[in-house]
């Protein structure tokens, strides 16, 4: 125990964990919970994950420590959230450190501005509130020049509540990127065909599907489907993005009961997460990535899910499409490597503001439209390829730069888990 207490004075984070479980095991006699409590409290701070995990367990248990159920949930969800969890079930941003914090000040975000001013870099916010205040959006200004991106659930309300009129905050704020949920299950309708009790027949988490639920025209299976408005979460101009939710293990279920159930529900808290850890991957990759530019790139490599008919009622009310993390990821990479081809392509874009630098060996614009209010700023330093079925043409209110400067520099270079890819190209 020495040699234990020793090195966890000098922040050995296995040594806490270790004085923890001796503690708890009672090596001196009689278990002593308040020490091992002390102990694994430091070492899950330090961001060892059985550390994180155990002192959920202290928390759910009122063992050594007071009993919080929220205090337990928190640190199950920040060991959960690690890829390496031991129970096969990764996060999206393996490894990233995590950092939490509590929230209710809407007006100034001030425990959100400490997080920024700590250093983070993603922020996720699955709650909402109804009200627009001023001094929150200045906060997120603020946040955003610091280098920090909020990523927001965009709410639960149904469609047939809120027909795409609802605002909810932080999500509809500048500088927020607003995501509410998508399918992505089932490729085809009738591989996932139900029925009520009633005989009505309906199909549930159709992939790029809006809604959760859809039945058909006429309760004929062989006719048009429509999706059903209450299985539809926030939906509104502000989204930028869909993620999933239903389908999604509950991995905290698993933990308490031991048991693997699935969500059910359209919940934006459950997608937010999915957002939030694939730019945690994007600056695990690229560090120096510039905090303007991961947006454009989320949206960019979106799956655009216009063509989908059943969709087709809701356009412009779910954003960009649905997130694809290797996608945003892989062009990130792109991007940063000279040895790469950037492809831009297959989505339509008639708004927003997209900013782009490339040090890759060429950009390779293809399929890809900006158009009417949409605002496209490309910086190259090598290539810029537009290829068929390109439209660049925007309207009064918006802009295209396309522009090569051999001059650029990379400011940081990518870091990767495995080299070796790079001495591959």
């Amino acid at each position: 125990e020495m040699w234990y207490m020793r090195a966890a004075d000098q922040g050995n984070r296995k040594a806490m964990h270790n004085l923890a479980v001796l503690n708890a095991q009672g090596a001196k006699g009689e278990a002593n919970f308040e020490e091992a409590a002390r102990w694994v409290r430091q070492a899950a701070e330090h961001g060892l994950r059985d550390s994180q995990f155990n002192l959920a367990i202290l928390y759910a248990r009122g063992l050594g420590i007071e009993a919080d159920q929220k205090e337990a949930y928190k640190w199950f969800a920040i060991a959960a959230a690690q890829g390496d969890n031991a129970y096969g079930l990764p996060g999206v941003c393996y490894d990233c450190s995590i950092g939490t914090t509590s929230y209710g000040d809407f007006r100034w975000f001030r425990q959100l501005m400490e997080l920024s001013h700590d250093g983070i870099r993603v922020i996720n916010c699955s709650w909402v509130v109804s009200h627009y205040y001023e001094s929150a959006q200045d906060s997120i200004n603020k946040m955003f020049d610091n280098g920090t991106i909020i990523v927001a659930g965009s709410g639960n309300s149904n469609w047939t509540k809120t027909k795409g009129k609802h605002l909810y905050y932080p999500a509809s704020y500048d500088h927020v990127i607003s995501v509410s949920t998508g399918m992505y299950k089932y490729e085809n309708p009738k591989d996932n065909l139900l029925y009520e009790e009633n005989g009505s027949p309906y199909v549930e988490n159709i992939k790029g599907y809006v809604g959760r639920t859809a039945g058909f025209v006429d309760k004929d299976i062989d006719k048009a489907i429509k999706i059903y408005g209450v299985s539809i979460a926030t939906l509104n101009e502000a989204v930028d993005l869909l993620a999933p939710s239903v389908g999604v293990v509950s991995f905290g279920n698993f933990l308490r009961t031991g048991e693997l159930k699935y969500g059910t529900y359209q919940g934006t808290s459950i997608s937010t997460p999915f957002v939030t850890g694939t730019i945690g991957l994007m600056f695990s990759l690229c560090p120096c990535l510039p905090v303007d530019e991961v947006e454009s790139i989320l949206k960019i490599t979106s799956w655009n899910i216009d063509s989908i008919e059943v969709n087709k009622p809701y356009k412009g009310m779910y954003g960009a499409g649905m997130l694809q993390t290797g996608d945003a990821v892989e062009l990130v990479y792109q991007l940063y490597n000279e040895k790469e081809t950037a492809y831009i392509d297959h989505q339509d874009f008639s708004r927003w503001d997209f900013k782009l630098t490339a040090y890759s060996k060429e950009v390779v614009i293809k399929d890809q439209k900006f158009t009417d209010r949409a605002t496209f700023n490309l910086k190259a330093k090598n290539k810029i390829v537009i290829e068929p079925n390109t439209v660049l043409s925007p309207g009064r209110n918006g802009k295209i730069s396309l522009s090569v400067d051999p001059r650029l520099e990379k400011p940081c270079d990518l870091i990767l888990r495995d080299p070796s890819i790079m001495e591959n190209d």
